[in-house]
Parts: C-alpha cells; sequence; structure tokens
C-alpha cells in the first residue's frame, strides 16, 4: 500500500522557497564580486561549481583578456538532508579559497571560483592534461579590472603549457611516432599561439606583421619567432613607451650638447 508523502507538492515548493528567500536577503548585503577572466582563445563551457553550469568567455583577437565571468562572493546551493522527511538544506559556498573557523576549528574551505577553474582538482599542476584551467590563462580576482601582474602572470601561465605541449609534440614528430588524429589538434594549437608552424597538415590563419620586426606572423599570435618577443598588446606597448622615453632623453642630450 503506498502511504503519501506528508505535504507532497507543498513541502516541495516551500523547500524552492526556502533557497529563494535566503537569496534574496544575500542580494541586500553589498559584497563584492569575483570576477573570472580568460587570455586564451578557447571559451570554457559547463564548468561546475556549486551544482551550477558557468560558461568562461574566450579572449577575442584583438583584445587583452576576456569579458568577465561574474560571481556572487557567497554562492548558496541545496543539499539533500536524507531524513526521511523529504526535506532539503541550504549550505554557503565561499567565491574563493580561504580558511574558516567552524566551532572553534579553522578549516581549509574551496571556493567556487577556484572549483570553476579548477584549482584544487584532482590534476592542477602543470602538464600535459592538467585540469586545471589556471594554465589555460584563466584566472579569479576581486578587481573588475584586471591588473597588469595578474594579467603577466595569466599569460606566463599559458606560455609554459604551450611549451609544454609543443616540446611534448616536437619529440613525438622527431621519434616519428603515429600521433592520433584526435590529439594531434592539441599540438597544432600550440603551435599556432606560440607563433610555430603545425605539426600536421595546414592550418587556415589570417596573416599578420610583427609590430617590432614587421616579419609575417601568425594572427593573433602572441609570441614573434623570429624577433622571439612577446607581441601582445601590453608588452607592446610598454617597449613603445620605453621607447618613446629613451628618444626624449636623446634628443634632450643632443639639444644641451648643441
Amino acid at each position: 500500500m503506498l502511504v503519501p508523502v506528508q505535504g507532497g507538492v507543498e513541502n516541495l515548493q516551500k523547500r524552492n522557497r526556502q533557497i529563494q528567500m535566503q537569496e534574496a536577503g544575500l542580494r541586500t548585503v553589498k559584497l563584492p564580486s569575483i570576477y573570472i577572466f580568460n587570455v586564451s582563445r578557447r571559451e570554457f563551457r559547463n564548468r561546475i561549481g556549486a551544482g551550477k553550469n558557468y560558461t568562461i568567455p574566450a579572449c577575442q583577437p584583438g583584445e587583452e583578456y576576456s569579458e568577465a565571468l561574474e560571481i556572487p562572493n557567497l554562492v548558496l546551493s541545496e543539499i539533500d538532508l536524507a531524513d526521511g522527511g523529504n526535506n532539503m538544506g541550504v549550505i554557503m559556498n565561499p567565491g574563493l579559497n580561504g580558511v574558516v573557523e567552524i566551532g572553534g576549528e579553522e578549516r581549509m574551505v574551496i571556493g567556487i571560483a577556484n572549483d570553476i577553474i579548477g584549482t584544487n582538482s584532482t590534476s592542477p599542476a602543470l602538464g600535459l592534461y592538467t585540469t586545471s584551467l589556471e594554465w589555460w590563462g584563466v584566472f579569479a580576482t576581486l578587481n573588475k579590472t584586471p591588473t597588469k601582474a595578474e594579467l603577466d602572470q595569466a599569460r606566463s601561465k599559458l606560455q609554459q603549457r604551450m611549451e609544454l605541449v609543443y616540446a611534448t609534440g616536437a619529440e613525438l614528430v622527431q621519434a616519428g611516432k603515429n600521433v592520433p588524429m584526435i590529439d594531434r589538434p592539441l599540438y597544432n594549437e600550440a603551435a599556432e599561439i606560440l607563433g610555430r608552424k603545425p605539426f600536421w597538415g595546414t592550418l587556415e590563419h589570417t596573416r599578420a606583421q610583427c609590430p617590432e620586426c614587421h616579419e609575417d606572423i601568425i594572427g593573433g599570435a602572441t609570441f614573434c619567432k623570429h624577433c622571439q618577443q612577446a607581441i601582445d598588446p601590453a608588452s607592446v606597448a610598454a617597449r613603445a613607451k620605453k621607447r618613446a622615453k629613451e628618444a626624449e632623453k636623446l634628443l634632450k642630450e643632443e639639444e644641451a650638447a648643441g
């Protein structure tokens, strides 16, 4: 004989209202947001944090970084209490990794942004198949506009991984290994990002000129294979500013000497 659960649909609706009311309460408190940025050309979809799906936009050609994925500093999610009464509970998740005091004990908590990026994943270290998007140039910050230091660090991590992937591809080609077709785009992508010749086949690329040596390069490349200079917008602008100062100093010296 079937026994109806007390409350039925009414209880289910009550649970839904409970988390909605708490989320509404949080919106009345002014808390800083967390911003996730990306300096690579890849878009990352369905990155899960606190049971929700998120999409990290790609960095568009000509831009220094992507549009921000903005998340709250505190994120609520539901859990099944498994109390036999068909009840759900609500837990509060922090936006970033940190240490909290619970019952007089300090505990390390994983932030939603860190969960989305994968900094605490099973394989977060630099590697060919790392599960942390930090090595793809993705990072989280409290700054609505990322700082130069944050962007430099993100680009450095992206380049480190691309160098690793490229070196692995070069070793496989040199050893005459049969690389599966499904793996080849990964190595060709590293070559493209580093401004080098692809390992297999031909890739359709827009062409451009290096802003430093004016040699032919792949459009969107952040490193020139000819002059060995970083050619992302920030690096080019910094060198141009330095040259302008040196030229101004030289002109003043010539005027003083004349």
